[in-house]
């Protein structure tokens, strides 16, 4: 089955800004993406949840991509919701 190039990848995470703001770039490096987004949780705003979504149409394999973009996020010390 074809992968929709409009979805999106949504992880949700909780972390400070600057623990979030380090992933990304990681993220985007790792990945060679351009773009990640990020919203704050819409049903706890406490400045720690944040949804980001990564637009599957700029991933080479978004297979493995979800499972990629995790572990990044644990390794820079972001947790997993």
């Amino acid at each position: 089955m074809a992968v929709d190039s409009s979805a999106f990848i949504v992880v949700p995470v909780e972390a400070t800004v600057p623990v979030l703001w380090r992933a990304m770039r990681s993220i985007r490096t790792s990945l060679n993406i351009t773009r990640i987004y990020w919203h704050p949780d819409e049903h706890v705003r406490d400045g720690c949840h944040f949804r980001l979504e990564v637009p599957v149409a700029q991933l080479h394999d978004p297979a493995t991509a979800r499972g990629r973009i995790q572990s990044i996020l644990v390794d820079h010390g972001a947790a997993l919701l």
